[in-house]
């Protein structure tokens, strides 16, 4: 046997040990620095510096003229009021009132700024997000739980989006505002600036142990409202399972417990946050011992007439705008050591890599004619369990073809590997003699119509979900393909038609839904058509009719038919039969009937399991 190829399988391995598990506990995570982290989810706010920009140049303005007001209250008390000067004292009082209503002018302005920044980033980082998921590997799809990722692009995402555009703004803003008041501190009293450093050092370590534990329970509360996500997105869409087996009490209390489990650790971080505002705070006990220390310092001062009381308005003031931009440094600095914390989830997916994609200036596919071939094709999903073994077969356009076999022969892979889903360890997949993996598999895929075991209807109306497959489509194709499906009378009977919303009481049954997928794949007008498991969710008389339409589209295309229900292939032109991941038998229904191998012995026990179970229900 061919060696497989070993960067799939360590690719679809780094796609199953990162993120998390289906239980939403960590596994192995790829270890990043936090500034590179800080530095990638950057790059989102390129569009919107110049805003950003404007807001932080605002800010710093209005706090530059902000620093102005303590010296005029030293001058409104030590001169103007001592002299009785009234012309000084309404000049101060104007001064200070234009001082508040530009404040609150620019406030107006910074809040409307941030918000729209807030909005687009948001809107930018989720967009990012979605677009990577759905490049990747089915593999990776289906081994983490839909929870997982809607409550990434959710709480996770928002998460950083505060980080970006709110924190650093802010720090920005902190660390303009320290400087400023540094130098006039300086000129004040340096003795306070020294004494607030000095400050800073205890403050600095107790705030990074406390930030330490909030960041280790932040963690815990996201993997834990996490599962909560993916247990409701379970319940919801397994509500036909939760019913039918009475397992409705059973869920809501795996449910509650999830939830209670998340609180207890949600409970445990807001009390590490009441913790850090009692000890550190702007009102915490370190601040007030401190400032009370260095007021009382002052005070004596005064008294002893070493500096004026007028002195002690721009001292206090500038003591405390000193400390508090300093505060915020420290507390900002460890507030987005918290933020990366769903940065770092979010990186868990953004660092997978797609497993399959486009060659480096790869052409669009030109119009298919429908001539496929598979040559020696070696493929597996995981290392040692081989699924494809040297399969072989040529199919001419214009031709029906079914491929029929036991679970597991590798029926499916086929189809898998003939859209580029995947690609194979070994061998080649052509397509009108062009190696899919050379074209745009977007240009490839967007030629085949396809019909699944049940149809997906997304949230719209009937003119959305047909659109789906080919957006250019006007209302003639639509028609077209309705009236091909047979679904047109249906359509033309509902009081909105094409423009009915199927989530709005609109029930189709399964018949409909197979009608309406057909007729989603027949707007491409495709001349390859790909039908999988089409007829197995529905009943016997609904197939029959189903299959009836299905023989009328078929007619003039190359069309490819995997199912285990043999009566849907006998009217194929060539059958191929698999097992083990290779093609054991190839010809028509009679001449491999008559044969008495591998596909009679498939149909005889296919026909005498249903043989036995319409006795079972006469019995």
């Amino acid at each position: 046997m061919k060696s497989y190829n070993k960067r799939i399988f360590d690719s679809f391995k780094s796609q199953v040990e990162d993120a998390v598990d289906h239980h939403g506990q960590p596994l192995q995570v790829r270890q990043r620095n936090t500034f590179v982290i800080f530095l990638k989810f950057l790059t989102v706010m390129k569009p919107y510096w110049d805003k950003v920009l404007l807001v932080v140049l605002v800010v710093c303005g209005s706090m530059t003229m902000n620093v102005i007001w303590p010296w005029m209250g030293k001058i409104l008390i030590d001169e103007a009021l001592p002299d009785k000067n009234w012309r000084l004292f309404w000049i101060l009082v104007v001064a200070r009132l234009s001082l508040i209503a530009f404040g609150r002018i620019m406030g107006l302005f910074n809040q409307f700024f941030t918000r729209y920044i807030d909005l687009w980033v948001f809107g930018d980082l989720r967009t990012r997000f979605f677009d990577h998921l759905v490049r990747l590997s089915m593999t990776f799809m289906q081994n983490r739980p839909t929870g997982e990722h809607i409550y990434r692009a959710g709480s996770d995402i928002w998460g950083v989006m505060f980080m970006i555009t709110d924190l650093l703004p802010r720090l920005l803003e902190a660390i303009f505002e320290f400087f400023l008041i540094m130098i006039l501190l300086t000129y004040v009293d340096w003795r306070v600036m020294v004494i607030i450093l000095l400050y800073m050092v205890p403050y600095t370590m107790l705030v990074h142990w406390i930030t330490s534990l909030v960041r280790k329970y932040d963690r815990e509360a996201r993997t834990k409202w996490q599962r909560t996500t993916a247990i409701l997105q379970d319940g919801v869409a397994g509500k036909m399972v939760v019913k039918t087996f009475a397992r409705r009490r059973h869920e809501v209390r795996k449910f509650m417990s999830a939830n209670v489990d998340a609180w207890r650790t949600q409970i445990k971080r807001r009390y590490t946050f009441i913790l850090k505002g009692q000890l550190v705070g702007n009102w915490g006990f370190l601040p007030w011992i401190m400032g009370w220390l260095i007021r009382a310092w002052f005070f004596r001062q005064a008294i002893l007439g070493h500096i004026t009381y007028g002195s002690l308005l721009p001292i206090f003031s500038y003591m405390n705008r000193f400390r508090n931009p300093f505060q915020r440094i420290v507390n900002l600095v460890q507030q987005l050591r918290v933020s990366m914390v769903p940065a770092e989830r979010i990186m868990q997916t953004l660092d997978v890599a797609p497993v399959v994609v486009n060659a480096p200036n790869a052409p669009d596919m030109p119009p298919l004619q429908g001539h496929v071939r598979f040559e020696d094709v070696y493929f597996s999903y995981e290392e040692d369990v081989p699924i494809l073994q040297g399969l072989d077969f040529t199919i001419i356009p214009g031709q029906k073809v079914a491929f029929v076999g036991h679970s597991g022969a590798g029926k499916s892979t086929v189809l898998n590997l003939l859209l580029r889903l995947y690609d194979p360890a070994e061998g080649r997949v052509l397509l009108d003699g062009t190696d899919v993996r050379e074209v745009r598999m977007e240009s490839l895929q967007q030629q085949v119509g396809l019909v699944f075991q049940e149809t997906f209807l997304f949230i719209g109306t009937i003119r959305d979900n047909i659109l789906f497959a080919n957006t250019n489509a006007t209302d003639e194709m639509i028609w077209e393909a309705l009236r091909e499906a047979e679904l047109d009378e249906f359509v033309h009977s509902l009081p909105k038609g094409l423009d009915t919303d199927l989530h709005e009481g609109t029930s189709l049954s399964g018949g409909q839904k197979q009608r309406l997928g057909i007729a989603r794949a027949l707007v491409r007008n495709p001349q390859l058509l790909v039908l999988d498991e089409p007829t197995s969710s529905l009943d016997s008389d609904t197939e029959v009719r189903v299959l009836e339409t299905l023989r009328k589209v078929m007619k003039g295309r190359t069309t490819i038919i995997i199912s285990h229900r043999l009566p849907t292939v006998v009217d194929a032109d060539v059958i191929f039969a698999m097992d083990k991941g290779r093609v054991v038998e190839a010809g028509t229904h009679a001449q491999l009937f008559a044969e008495g191998g591998y596909y009679a012995d498939l149909y005889t026990t296919y026909f005498a399991g249903k043989h036995a179970g319409e006795n079972d229900e006469d019995d």
